[in-house]
């Protein structure tokens, strides 16, 4: 019978962006928040919001998704509930092929 049990090493993650058929995943290097397959299409609305008018907070259930463009790049938010929230900025073009991957 294998071992139910697994211990490893491990290191802190840089932050990062994934966005997959199952996900959107939004890590800041410590807090990490999850948008499952349900609301891709309401987070790529929201990113493509964000994009075309410069802003965009919107709200479903206990998530929170949104950010704000200027001259620099994108600043993006996101929260799970009341206590757990993560904030990234990414280049322009990377905002834009997330909202791309979202639309898939």
């Amino acid at each position: 019978m294998a071992s139910q049990s697994f211990v490893s090493p491990a290191t802190e993650s840089s932050p990062f962006v994934h966005v997959d058929e199952r996900a959107l995943i939004l890590c800041d290097g410590r807090s990490t928040v999850l948008f499952e397959q349900a609301r891709r299409r309401w987070a790529a609305e929201t990113l493509r919001v964000l994009l075309d008018e410069g802003r965009a907070t919107r709200t479903q259930g206990d998530r929170t998704f949104g950010g704000f463009t200027d001259d620099d790049g994108v600043t993006l938010y996101a929260f799970a509930g009341s206590s757990l929230g993560v904030a990234l900025r990414l280049p322009t073009g990377a905002a834009q092929s997330l909202r791309d991957a979202l639309e898939a």
